[in-house]
Order: C-alpha cells, then structure tokens, then sequence
C-alpha cells in the first residue's frame, strides 16, 4: 500500500511538471503560434514601434553612463554665438540614428553653444521610396520622437552638456531674424575639392581634428560679424561621416 501511495504522490509533481516544460518548449520554439502570430503582427505595426520593441528585445542591460559625454563637452570651448542647424534625414532608421548622433558630435565639436534638433523625412507606409510632406511645400522632417524618446534625450544632453543650448525646431527662434539666413557647412564636398580633409573608403572623414580645423577656418572666412547668433547649416550627405574610432571607447558606447 505503501508503494503505490508514494508512487501516486511522485506522480502529482511530476506530471504537472512534465506538461509544463513541454508547453514552454512549444511556445518558445519558432514554429509555435505564439512566433507565427508575432510574425504577423508585425506588419500593422508602425516603424517607431516595431524599432523600439526590437530594441528593448535585444537591449545590453545595465545602468547609462553618461560622464563621458559629460567630460567631452566640458572639454570643448564654446561659441556663444554658434547655432548648428542639420537638415532632417530622409533614409532608414539606422542612418537616421546615424544622423542624428553625427550632428550632435558636430555640434560639440565646434563647440556650437546651440542646436536646432534635426527631423526625420516621413516615409509612405505604402511606399518607402516616397517621402511624405507636411505642407504643401518643401519637404521637411517631422520632430525626432517619431522614432526616439525625445524628452530623454532633450533632458540627458541638458544635465551632462549645459554648455549647448537645445532647439525643438527653427520654429523656436522665431524671433531672431538672424537665423533666417547663415553659413552653409558643405561637407565633404567643398573641403574634399580643396584637398582640406581626406575621406576613408569615400565617405568617412580620416581625422577628426583636421575636419574641425577645416570647418572653423571655413566659418571665420565666411563671417562677417553682422550676423548674430550666427547659424551654421549643414546639409545632408550621405557621402560624410564622422570618425567614430577618434573618440574614446567609452565616449562611443556611451
């Protein structure tokens, strides 16, 4: 009697625990109706959230360091009368985000002491290739929390770089005539015809302190102090790019 007592008391944990791992082993597995319904969820999902949760799925876990762009910035000396303006970006999402950290780094490089934030060019949900304007005239980027966190990123930059004034858009210094016109950065071809900055396979600024060098000399050139604050526009390009490996490591990861 004793045997099968124990047996059936074995049996009551066992069993339970048995149909567990198997029903966690079929939906873990990729054939399962959990993937398969992931799967096409995805396609009625729009590009901001489809990238946030791919992110957060694939994301390095651990506390955000922000020292380095702390002691990057403070390192750095400021043109009080600097704006940089980065024309909005029109490809996919990763050269967008590339985009985007390009224009800050150039902003702290030169040490423009304000930044209007750059946008992104909208794309047709029908037809990527089309971009999708919010007026009826130029085509202009809508603000950057179509894809990123936005109010992260205006209060991080604003406690570890105060020396960098952030813009949401043009649109915020509506009353400063001065910013309706200003020095266009055309980098890299004006600087590459002059043999100021080398270009590493075709697109990548070789050194980094040249390229600041190259761009101050150009600014004073151009400046003939009537203009202040002073906007400096940069036009995109997808044939420059800053040269990651100059900063230090855990600037980048940062």
């Amino acid at each position: 009697m004793l045997a099968p007592a124990r047996f059936v008391s074995a049996a009551k944990v066992a069993v339970p625990l048995v149909m567990f791992l198997c029903i966690f082993s079929y939906m873990a597995s990729s054939t399962s109706p959990r993937a398969t319904y992931a799967q096409v969820m995805r396609k009625f999902k729009d590009q901001r959230t489809l990238f946030v949760s791919d992110f957060l799925e694939n994301e390095i876990d651990g506390p955000f360091d922000g020292e380095p762009i702390k002691a990057m910035c403070a390192s750095k000396t400021w043109n009080r009368d600097w704006i940089l303006q980065c024309d909005a970006v029109p490809e996919g999402i990763g050269t967008v985000r590339n985009g985007h950290l390009q224009c800050l780094r150039l902003a702290i490089e030169l040490g423009a002491s304000g930044l209007i934030l750059p946008g992104i060019i909208q794309r047709s949900s029908h037809d990527i290739t089309k971009p999708i304007p919010n007026s009826k005239g130029p085509v202009r980027g809508v603000s950057l929390d179509y894809f990123f966190d936005k109010e992260h990123l205006t209060s991080s930059l604003g406690r570890l770089c105060p020396q960098m004034k952030l813009y949401s858009s043009i649109d915020d210094l509506a009353h400063v005539p001065s910013v309706l016109t200003g020095i266009k950065l055309e980098i890299p071809q004006a600087f590459v015809q002059m043999k100021t900055i080398t270009l590493v396979h075709g697109s990548v600024v070789a050194d980094a302190k040249i390229l600041s060098q190259t761009v101050r000399a150009h600014i004073k050139s151009k400046d003939d102090g009537t203009l202040r604050p002073l906007k400096l526009q940069l036009p995109w390009s997808n044939g420059f790019w800053y040269p990651v490996a100059a900063d230090p490591p855990e600037f980048v990861t940062s």
